[in-house]
């Protein structure tokens, strides 16, 4: 019986989450081009682990167009200088899809940081959806957020409510 049961759960949890992996398929395609172009290890997947992965799809499934969702990946131990910010930024923009429009570009020399924002100009989910990539010396991190339109244009209307609304 309690097999019967563990199998039944596993079952439930690989449904759910089968279609939140299909949904990161840009995200996806951008780590894997980027790990491809500066032959970079395998990704970390903070969100994805074997306890984050399935609750992250519970909740994205039981919250449905309301809740925000992220996505995030990290490369870590890289070699420092290996990413210089014109190669960088043409890699980022070949990888995306043309919806994909580059929104806020931050270039530091003095820290070796690079910071690239870019929004999804086709969205008709009545979602924001904004990649994030940003490159340290010896770190790279993306992340992919969807946030409800409306929860958007209350940050912006009042962004001080909304900070001291998120740390409740």
């Amino acid at each position: 019986m309690k097999r019967a049961a563990f199998a039944l759960g596993l079952l439930l949890v690989v449904v759910v989450a089968l279609p939140a992996r299909a949904a990161d398929k840009e995200f996806d395609s951008l780590v894997n081009a980027l790990r491809h172009h500066y032959s970079l290890p395998r990704p970390e997947y903070p969100l994805r682990g074997v306890f984050m992965g399935p609750m992250m799809a519970l909740a994205r499934h039981s919250g449905g167009a309301r809740k925000t969702e992220v996505e995030v990946a990290t490369f870590e131990n890289i070699q420092p200088g290996r990413f210089e910010p014109t190669d960088f930024e043409n890699t980022v923009n070949r990888s995306l899809p043309a919806n994909w429009r580059p929104f806020v570009r931050v270039f530091s020399r003095k820290d070796h940081e690079i910071t690239l924002v870019y929004m999804d100009t086709a969205s008709t989910s009545q979602r924001m959806r904004l990649f994030v990539v940003t490159a340290e010396d010896n770190e790279l991190t993306l992340v992919r957020v969807r946030v409800p339109d409306d929860q958007t244009m209350a940050w912006v209307d009042n962004p001080t409510h909304m900070a001291k609304q998120q740390t409740k």
